[in-house]
């Protein structure tokens, strides 16, 4: 059921914008896109990215596993499960999620961990230039409050963003107009610092997991992590992650970077919807209105309430929620598989799909829609470049 999951991360392009702003991800990461100088960088910060035990979804697939709620790697399996989870590692590299991941999340942490080197850097600069201020002379440096708050979240306090612009400037190198950490020779040497390095490494994942939205068990209620809860929320991880990571902090920062690049996600969310829509053959005409609801719940920017309200959709047969509100209801009933999929999550959904082929072979009514239903049923029958072919072959 995975096929589409590349395309459904589409929004995440908005994401270094909301959490950045537009200014620091064109100077810190569009920058360094089309140089020879601007590749090197690149290069040391994907470095830096996995040293800090991130931007590896080639190598551990741990988003991949998260978004499809299938990450618990951990205990004794038999073969058969061990089996199921090699084939869903090469299947992640198959509809591409694992390549978008680590393209976007190098592309994040790049703009990211540029930013707080030259945050240190500055703010270092300016208690030394208030020091001097106190014997005669006049501070020119200074850090706004906001961006003192960015590194304060990650328990960088003036201190520590001392200790850290020291190590930057002894051991880093200035390529491109921007410094890169090579926070590897932190623990070299006499003037090691092997806690600002950890500190740095620290804020580095903690910034580059929260722009491309990376779902954690802290993310999620209690009751999702049983085996039965499991089963019921899968694929809901993104959009539980997504409250505190993507609403609840925007709200609280609430800067012009969090409201551009909310604009911009809605707008992502309307792309993704279009090409979902051209893959499937969807041709109907859509109202302002319908196109809107369905940019925002593509988006992911209402996080988990979207979810609610798409369950409640189904459940009420279209009397409750957004759609019926705004009197956008689709002019047909809940169908049993879709009111099964909110109860019983994916499996409830397919054991619905599987009752019905089973009674249209047992009433002789095998038609188109039999036919579409034994589909999903098949690997890869939703990857994009396989769409066509098995509209053919079904």
């Amino acid at each position: 059921m995975g096929g589409g999951f590349a395309i459904s991360a589409i929004p995440d392009l908005a994401r270094t914008v909301m959490t950045e702003g537009l200014k620091e991800s064109v100077g810190y990461g569009l920058k360094h896109m089309f140089s020879g100088q601007g590749r090197a960088v690149r290069s040391m910060m994907k470095e830096e990215l996995q040293l800090s035990g991130t931007a590896l979804d080639m190598v551990l697939g741990t988003r991949a596993l998260q978004f499809a709620d299938i990450g618990d790697v951990y205990g004794k399996k038999f073969k058969f499960e061990r089996g199921l989870m090699r084939a869903q590692g090469a299947y992640f590299i198959v509809n591409g999620l694992h390549m978008w991941n680590t393209g976007l999340k190098t592309f994040a942490g790049t703009v990211a961990g540029l930013r707080i080197a030259d945050d240190c850097i500055k703010w270092a600069r300016e208690i030394t230039e208030a020091e001097t201020a106190a014997i005669g002379g006049h501070p020119f440096v200074t850090l706004s409050q906001a961006r003192k708050e960015k590194l304060l979240r990650h328990g960088i306090d003036a201190n520590m963003a001392k200790r850290i612009a020291a190590q930057i400037q002894e051991n880093g190198e200035k390529i491109n107009g921007s410094w890169v950490p090579n926070t590897e020779l932190w623990q070299l040497g006499t003037r090691a610092d092997v806690q600002a390095m950890r500190n740095y490494r620290a804020a580095l994942n903690q910034d580059a997991d929260r722009t491309i939205i990376t779902p954690n068990v802290g993310d999620r209620a209690l009751w999702t992590s049983t085996e039965f809860g499991s089963v019921i929320a899968q694929f809901k991880s993104f959009g539980q992650s997504a409250l505190p990571k993507l609403m609840i902090s925007g709200i609280q920062e609430n800067d012009a970077a969090f409201w551009s690049g909310l604009t911009l996600l809605v707008a992502m969310g309307h792309l993704t919807n279009e090409i979902k829509r051209a893959q499937y053959g969807d041709t109907r005409e859509r109202s302002f209105d319908e196109n809107l609801v369905e940019a925002i719940d593509r988006s992911g920017s209402l996080a988990v309430f979207m979810d609610i309200n798409n369950a409640a959709e189904k459940l009420s047969n279209y009397q409750l929620g957004i759609k019926p509100l705004l009197d956008m209801s689709p002019p047909y009933d809940a169908s049993i598989k879709s009111v099964a999929g909110v109860l019983g999550g994916p499996t409830g959904s397919q054991v619905a799909n599987a009752v019905q082929i089973g009674s249209d072979i047992l009433s002789l009514d095998v038609d188109h829609w039999t036919k579409k239903r034994m589909r999903q049923f098949v690997p890869g029958q939703n990857l994009p470049y396989l769409d066509p072919v098995m509209d053919k072959v079904f």
